[in-house]
């Protein structure tokens, strides 16, 4: 991020009002009280996390002194994301040293072209080479068994001894990529946008800190570039790369609303087995005629009266809230950037099941 950038976000920060009315179910977005609630739940779950403390110029006055940040050390992370996706980013300049990336998929085989032309080129992902119609026929030539030269597999004490591979420049660079990792993260709390921010830290296996292109490729390919950025920790001042949370509170809140669509789909279910056991009490009390019965089951039908679309969502957001309090906010949030970082293996700390 350049300086202006960083400068200007520090002063619309400096000057944001500190939010004290809660949001969560509104907005996605959390006051430093419910920040502070969600983390200390978050700690007590998962020894893993702790909260770090603050005492100079960086602590801030809206968050106690011993609970400015939250954050786990050694993370391990086995795997690059192109190793798991197979899919490599094409990435092309953009302005305001954004980057736009699409994906291509490297199992594929390119074959435009003209099908008619014998030599249109066939492209792969390993090479480039371009089919004559005399290659063809070559290829398609049966090969004649006395000319192939299959040793003598008879003796095993004639068959010279396979010398051990030669380490290449491609096989040090494919060792250096699948090389386990461990990532330091930090989650702030942003008075800017009012939520939940992280920070990585990663160190390769020597313990040696990572670049800003190493961590890269532990970040996935719809945010690299995007949402992520290169920057100092607002508390150690370490260079490490952060998740932008331009987008944190409107994902916040649309994970609360797929609960709710969730909680709605359950709901009216319910309803369609009431309404079904409702009408076989009625077909049933008509058959026997019993008026009293009738009169009971009046009275039953205002209490399990079907609800309407209105209602029944009114419905799902109580439940939801009864299930997802604001205290479980970061649990929810860690779920979110799991998406970002896919390899870092921090979610298996979060044993407290809040679906």
């Amino acid at each position: 991020m350049s300086f202006l950038k960083r400068t200007a976000f520090s002063v619309a920060e400096y000057f944001t009002p500190v939010l004290t009315s809660s949001q969560f179910y509104k907005t996605g977005q959390l006051t430093p009280e419910e920040y502070v609630v969600s983390g200390d739940q978050l700690t007590s779950k998962c020894s893993s996390w702790h909260w770090g403390r603050s005492t100079d110029h960086t602590a801030k006055d809206y968050l106690p002194r011993d609970k400015q940040y939250l954050y786990t050390k050694s993370v391990p992370c086995l795997a690059r994301v192109l190793s798991i996706t197979g899919l490599v980013l094409d990435e092309t300049p953009a302005e305001d040293e954004w980057v736009l990336t699409t994906q291509k998929n490297t199992a594929l085989v390119d074959k435009k072209g003209d099908q008619n032309d014998p030599e249109a080129p066939t492209t792969t992902t390993t090479t480039t080479t371009t089919t004559t119609t005399a290659q063809v026929e070559q290829e398609e030539e049966i090969p004649d068994l006395d000319d192939l030269d299959f040793g003598d597999l008879g003796e095993a004490e004639d068959i010279a001894p396979v010398p051990p591979p030669v380490a290449t420049t491609q096989t040090k660079t494919n060792a250096a990529a699948t090389e386990v990792r461990s990532y330091d993260i930090s989650i702030v709390y942003d008075k800017l946008y009012r939520c939940p921010r992280v920070y990585l830290q990663g160190y390769d296996s020597n313990g040696k800190a990572l670049s800003e292109q190493q961590v890269q490729q532990d970040i996935s390919g719809d945010h690299m570039n995007k949402t992520v950025t290169w920057e100092q920790h607002p508390y150690t001042n370490v260079p490490c790369m952060s998740i932008h949370p331009c987008q944190h509170a409107h994902t916040m809140k649309r994970m609360l609303e797929i609960m709710v669509d969730e909680e709605c789909e359950l709901i009216k279910l319910e309803q369609k087995k009431l309404e079904k056991e409702e009408q076989d009490e009625k077909e049933k009390k008509s058959v026997l005629g019993a008026i009293g019965g009738e009169k009971k089951a009046q009275n039953g039908d205002k209490k399990r009266k079907l609800l309407d679309e209105r209602e029944i969502v009114e419905e799902a957001w109580v439940r939801v809230q009864g299930r997802m309090t604001v205290d479980k906010s970061l649990f929810l949030f860690l779920k979110f950037v799991a998406t970002v970082i896919p390899t870092i293996d921090y979610d298996n700390t979060i044993n407290f099941d809040i679906f």
